[in-house]
């Protein structure tokens, strides 16, 4: 199964019909996982994917990975890989991530991690 164009290269993301039926087991056949997408539950990223395809990105594993439950508390943040700092129009600092996204604005302390 191949994934969706998305945010994530093809070596970095599984589809989501894989992850569900394979990785989290929730569903045995392709069809059931068809019909859990379609009613709407799954959520990435703060938004609702009805995509059977769709790319679920996973960040820094090498090799094996697992995937485990989350608390709300942990569901507000977002681990994000920094590819770029630089600054804008008018010297506005802006910094562009891995999944695509630009963050612009004062930005705080940024740690950098080599």
């Amino acid at each position: 199964m191949e994934p969706s164009p998305g945010p994530h290269k093809e070596r970095e993301c599984l589809p989501l019909v894989v992850m569900l039926r394979n990785r989290l087991k929730y569903a045995f056949t392709y069809c059931k996982v068809v019909a859990i997408v379609m009613q709407r539950l799954i959520a990435i990223d703060g938004k609702l994917r009805t995509d059977k395809c769709y790319p679920a990105g996973f960040m820094g594993s090498k090799g094996r990975f697992t995937l485990h439950h989350i608390n709300l508390e942990g569901a507000k943040y977002k681990l994000c890989k920094v590819r770029s700092a630089q600054f804008g129009e008018k010297g506005v600092p802006h910094i562009m991530t891995f999944d695509g996204r630009t963050i612009r604005g004062r930005i705080g302390v940024i740690q950098h991690r080599k």
